[in-house]
């Protein structure tokens, strides 16, 4: 069987100064999730290729992959998203949850009335999202973003 390409769909712009976003979005046109974020990662693979994308002319190059961790967070509960084999493209917009390699994995997704809601092979709900700009903004956050805190010290 043949390997396909990653593919990523996302709007984008060509010519954007803003950095890219920490922002999630639920995508049916991905075959890879995509993080732009390497912080994220808690395992990575050094690697040099290039996504293929929709809305751009050329592809976007990726610097690897891995393993990350998100932060899930609905009605006042959280829980920790952990993504394996996820593409590190640092120019990507915005990050990619995959809807056809959660599908792979067992998973399901609902859309309807403005919502989203992806759920794990045994039914449990992986996160949640809502429509925004015509996409589907999803409630997740960087894992280590949970217990950031600042300090804040003072000299005399």
């Amino acid at each position: 069987m043949t390997e396909l390409p990653d593919t990523a769909y996302a709007l984008t712009s060509e010519s954007t100064s803003e950095p890219p976003s920490d922002i999630w979005v639920s995508d049916t046109g991905a075959t890879s999730h995509i993080c732009n974020n390497r912080k994220c990662f808690t395992t990575f693979r050094a690697e040099n290729f290039n996504v293929r994308t929709y809305g751009r002319q050329n592809a976007t190059p990726a610097l690897g992959r891995g393993t990350i961790k998100l932060v899930s967070s609905d009605i006042g509960r959280s829980h920790i998203v952990t993504l394996e084999d996820t593409i590190y493209c640092p120019e990507a917009d915005q990050n990619l949850l995959s809807i056809s390699k959660l599908d792979r994995m067992g998973g399901t997704a609902t859309y309807g009335k403005g919502r989203v809601t992806h759920y794990t092979a045994n039914r449990s709900v992986l996160t949640i999202g809502a429509l925004q700009d015509r996409l589907y903004h999803l409630n997740l956050r960087p894992h280590w973003k949970l217990g950031e805190t600042a300090h804040l010290a003072t000299h005399k």
